[in-house]
């Protein structure tokens, strides 16, 4: 007898509709042979049509829409693009992919693809008792696809046990014990407080012991327990926190709940926020924020509470906790025979549901720890740094995501595009104080600075400073700020990625701009080095200011990679002669440099040139299409005939007309760095969308150098000067923010009558 799916998911067919499309995906998916099996399903025009009638029909093109527009924003997929679906032995399912028409005598033009799971629910008891060819490969070697259905109301303590021990058994070096290597390694607190489970009291230990470490959202209890100065007495004290006792009554379900595992998985010591920081005691707090990438880094497992928050419980502990039948994602179907088909998800289906992935403190968490084990309504997932486990996979399965990332930002290199990731992550994300922002940021700023001279000041690398400060939105951005008085926080300058949330930011400059090319082996001390389609070189000296400086006015030069000497030769690319721009060296540290305990001002201070320059109207393509409306808008920049002379990218969207400068308004545009890029390479890309109305008179696709050119040859290589548009600070004080980004030709600007300006950035 087939299990009775659990959840309340919609029923569907493949052929419910006669729907031509579903046929083909039946006959491709149910019974095309693997791993070969490929097919044309249709048309977007044909999707949208059958998308109000048919389940399936909506489900892939709600996959399709959501993996082209977080690729990139500014796309809208067209009705004769057409929807491809292949087998992948990877992700070991299907993959659906969207393809632009063939061009005449090329290839069709992919974006990337959204994976598709398809499983055959089974209960556990029925996955050990069948016997058929399809489970037996799968037990014996993964193949197929089944999926194990969560429906015991506790989780099985003996199976988790049984992942924690096979990590120990075989992961030394990479998961824990990792002393030997001292970039894997971060230094240990000194002491932790921590919460003692067998006496279920706070205790102060040395950061040598073992302990877990819960992540978690705090909620909004109105009288949740923390630790303060006047209470730490008592919570010291046997069994104070005992279900019992007045302040054990008032503990979080949460951490109840992780007290619990805690003991289950043979641990003695649990460490969590709310009661092993001193709440009002701010050196304490100060000095235990400063140590959270140590904290999460050197925990033997983190607990993430991935449902709910503080006041939730963790599902599956016990008879009382929430319930294990969760929310499995609206789109996904169930099939005849007790087939699902839904987004493929690494870690759980459950994921992007939860609020846990929407706060800013929990990202450091998450990516800090070795080891972590996950609950969510939907069962327990564990991950390591080599492997994961699930209630709802019978085996192990490849690593993919946070295991592979933290690992990454403790190397001797820097990986520019994984850091430049977590800070796209962060930027989706919100605080209950927005003012923590940089705080909420700095686990991951200090394993990543480690390898980066300098350090990093407000999230942006000084060694890759001009680069990191060119950081453009994705996705309309507002200004973090504080929520009882909706007043711009501090504490996150402007010009920082992390004083602003939202959105996701757009990595497709850092992608041009950072190919890394790692020469370690022929040189002593190491060095890396990075090729390009764009080049960046300095020709402003930023400058930052010491919080507790003497006289409050020493300056420090920011000691930025740009502003090293160029060789003479660069790195030709794509064939244009282009010298000096598209190589750049950094020196790589041998062993993890300290970590500075500067405290620098929000502020940039440096001199530069200024014009004010006509802005035109929102661009598209050249026939002047919007991007779509919940993209961040690129504006024109113009010279005196209204012809484009470059681009501004704003946090805000084409609609929001409050913020979007009117045609012919003269823009404060001062110069942050220069830069040149291979237009053959850019023609058509997002990042550079100025570059096809400087061929807005050429025959289509000219730079395929198939067609003639009419453009003025002066911009080939495009040479620009990189611009901010700045506001100044009603409060006065001379100091401006960021209000935009972009560029402009350089020969134009060269002809402006610009002024030097002194600047204070805030």
């Amino acid at each position: 007898m087939e299990p009775a799916i659990p959840f309340a998911l919609q029923r569907a067919s493949f052929s419910d509709q006669n729907c031509q499309q579903c046929s083909i995906a039946e006959a491709v998916v149910l019974h095309g042979p693997l791993p070969t099996s490929f097919a044309t399903l249709g048309t977007i025009a044909d999707y949208r049509r059958n998308a109000s009638r048919c389940p399936v029909c909506a489900l892939f093109l709600n996959m399709i829409t959501t993996v082209v527009t977080e690729e990139d924003p500014s796309v809208t997929l067209q009705d004769n693009y057409t929807i491809d679906i292949t087998y992948s032995e990877l992700i070991g399912g299907w993959y659906i992919t969207p393809h632009v028409p063939r061009l005449p005598g090329g290839l069709p033009v992919p974006f990337h693809g959204a994976s598709l799971a398809f499983a055959r629910c089974l209960t556990r008891e029925q996955y050990e008792a069948t016997e058929g060819s399809e489970v037996a490969a799968h037990k014996a070697h993964g193949e197929g696809h089944l999926r194990i259905l969560v429906q015991d109301s506790v989780v099985d303590w003996d199976e988790i046990r049984g992942w924690l021990s096979h990590c120990c058994k075989h992961h030394r070096g990479t998961c824990f014990g990792v002393n030997h290597d001292s970039w894997e390694c971060i230094d240990r607190p000194d002491n932790l407080f921590l919460i003692d489970v067998i006496l279920e009291c706070i205790t102060e230990q040395p950061g040598s012991v073992d302990y877990l470490a819960l992540s978690y959202v705090w909620g909004s209890d109105r009288d949740p327990l923390i630790a303060i100065t006047d209470n730490m007495d008592a919570l010291a004290e046997p069994r104070s926190l005992a279900t019992s006792s007045p302040l054990g009554k008032q503990l979080a379900p949460t951490i109840r709940d992780a007290m619990l595992v805690t003991a289950r998985l043979g641990f003695r010591y649990l460490w969590v926020d709310r009661l092993c920081i001193v709440q009002d005691d701010e050196e304490h707090k100060r000095q235990q924020i400063q140590n959270m990438a140590a904290i999460y880094s050197n925990c033997s497992l983190a607990i993430l509470a991935a449902s709910g928050d503080g006041a939730s419980g963790l599902p599956g502990i016990n008879t009382s906790s929430p319930s294990r039948n969760g929310r499995w994602p609206l789109k996904t179907l169930v099939l005849p025979n007790n087939t699902i088909l839904t987004p493929h998800s690494t870690h759980s289906e459950a994921i992007t549901e939860s609020k846990y992935y929407t706060r800013g403190w929990t990202l450091q968490e998450e990516i800090l720890a070795p080891r972590a084990l996950r609950f969510h309504n939907t069962g327990v997932i564990w991950n390591c740094r080599r492997s994961n486990f699930s209630e709802t996979h019978p085996r192990e399965w490849q690593v993919y995501g946070s295991g592979d990332t933290s690992r990454a930002i403790r190397r001797q290199f820097p990986d520019p595009l994984c850091y430049a990731s977590l800070l796209s992550n962060f930027s989706r994300r919100v605080l209950t104080y927005e003012g923590d922002a940089v705080r909420a940021f700095s686990g991951i700023t200090t394993c990543q600075a480690r390898c980066l001279s300098g350090g990093i000041l407000y999230g942006i690398p000084e060694i890759l400073f001009e680069a990191f400060l060119l950081w453009m939105p994705a996705q309309p951005l507002v200004r973090r700020c504080d929520s009882e008085s909706s007043r711009l926080h501090p504490a996150a300058p402007s010009w920082s990625p992390l004083a602003w949330t939202g959105g996701s930011l757009d990595s497709s400059l850092w992608e041009v701009l950072f190919e890394l090319i790692l020469e370690s082996e022929s040189q002593n001390p190491p060095s890396m080095s990075f090729t390009s389609t764009i080049g960046i070189m300095s020709c402003v000296e930023f400058y930052k200011i010491e919080r507790l400086s003497t006289d409050g006015r020493q300056k420090t030069r920011i000691a930025s990679s740009y502003n090293a000497d160029v060789p003479n030769e660069g790195t030709p690319v794509a064939g244009a002669n282009v010298k000096g721009w598209f190589r750049l060296e950094i020196p790589l540290p041998l062993t993890p440099l300290p970590r500075s305990h500067n405290d620098w001002l929000p502020y940039l201070y440096f001199q530069t040139k200024r014009c004010y320059i006509p802005a035109s109207t929102v661009l598209g393509s050249p026939q002047k299409t919007p991007r779509q409306s919940n993209a961040c808008c690129d504006i024109g920049l113009v010279d005196d005939n209204n012809a484009v002379i470059g681009a501004l990218r704003l946090n805000t969207t084409s609609t929001n007309h409050s913020e979007i400068p009117k045609p012919g308004s003269r823009l404060e545009l001062i110069v942050l760095s220069k830069g040149i890029c291979s237009e053959s390479f850019l023609i058509g890309n997002s990042t550079i969308p100025e570059l096809e109305y400087f061929h807005s008179d050429c025959v289509d696709r000219c730079h395929t150098r198939l067609k003639p050119c009419r453009a003025d040859k002066a911009v080939v290589p495009y040479g620009f000067y990189n611009v901010m548009w700045i506001g100044w600070d009603r409060d006065g004080g001379g100091v401006a923010y960021r209000k935009g980004v972009g560029r402009i030709r350089a020969d134009v600007w060269d002809r402006q009558e610009t002024e030097r300006v002194d600047v204070v950035l805030g």
